[in-house]
C-alpha cells in the first residue's frame, strides 16, 4: 500500500483559512470562494511585480530614479479552474511593464494556478 504524499503545510493552512472564512456548503459555493480569492491574490502579485519594475513602493513620496510612474489599472477577465475571474492589471506610463504572472494577451491561467497558490502561501511575490 502506497502512502499519500504530504502536501505543502503553508498551502494547507491557506486552504483551511479559505474554507473557514467562506464556509462553503456546496461545490458551487466552494468554486465561488476560490474565484473570490484568486482575483485579489493575482492583483497583489501584479502590484509586487510593478513595484519591482519601477523600483519604488506604492505611495512612495520620496524622489524617484526615473520618470516612469504608475498609471492606473486595466480591467481583464481571466479563466481559472474555478471559472472566470475579473482582475485589475496595474499599468505604468511608459508601457514597459511586462507582467510575468499574467502576461500581456494571456487570459487562461488554469496551468499556473497551483504554482500561484504555492508561491502565495510561502509569502513570495
Amino acid at each position: 500500500m502506497t502512502r499519500r504524499k504530504k502536501g505543502d503545510p503553508a498551502a494547507e493552512r491557506v486552504a483551511a483559512a479559505i474554507m473557514e472564512e467562506f464556509s462553503p456548503k456546496t461545490a458551487e459555493e466552494a468554486q465561488e470562494a476560490l474565484r473570490s480569492v484568486f482575483g485579489p491574490m493575482i492583483e497583489t502579485m501584479l502590484k509586487a511585480e510593478l513595484e519591482a519594475h519601477l523600483g519604488y513602493p506604492d505611495n512612495d513620496k520620496g524622489p524617484k530614479d526615473g520618470p516612469n510612474r504608475r498609471n492606473g489599472y486595466t480591467r481583464k477577465v481571466v479563466r481559472t479552474s474555478a471559472g472566470e475571474v475579473p482582475i485589475d492589471v496595474p499599468r505604468d506610463r511608459d508601457a514597459t511593464f511586462e507582467p510575468a504572472v499574467v502576461p500581456k494577451g494571456e487570459r487562461d491561467l488554469t496551468g499556473i494556478e497551483s504554482r500561484v497558490m504555492s508561491m502565495y502561501a510561502r509569502g513570495m511575490s
